[in-house]
């Protein structure tokens, strides 16, 4: 979609065609994608790395999970503790899969 969506822009003259964050769900694993295809500064992505992450963030929270692999994933940090967060780099894909995150390089390409 990315690519196709840069191809047809430069096609028409638009340089800076995209700035994104996006998330999607299989119904198991959680992807997220943060991009931006001129290079600059992609709106931002934050998670939290387990359950007891999100804990230390809010003790109200404790108890209102369960498993260890609860995790957030918000557009902006929330309250007070903006630096705990964890923020995803920009042109980065990420897979949350139960207590795993597994980041790559979010290249797009054009449809052949």
């Amino acid at each position: 979609m990315a690519g196709f969506i840069e191809q047809m822009a430069g096609d028409n003259g638009v340089d800076q065609s995209l700035w994104m964050t996006a998330g999607f769900t299989d119904g198991n694993d959680i992807h997220v994608v943060r991009y931006a295809s001129d290079g600059g500064t992609a709106p931002t992505l934050y998670h939290t790395s387990d359950t007891e992450h999100l804990y230390r963030l809010n003790k109200g929270l404790r108890g209102a999970y369960s498993g260890g692999d609860t995790r957030l994933i918000v557009s902006e940090p929330i309250g007070s503790t903006a630096q705990k967060w964890i923020e995803i780099p920009q042109s980065t894909a990420v897979t949350f899969r139960g207590a795993e995150a597994i980041s790559r390089p979010f290249r797009p390409h054009a449809p052949t």
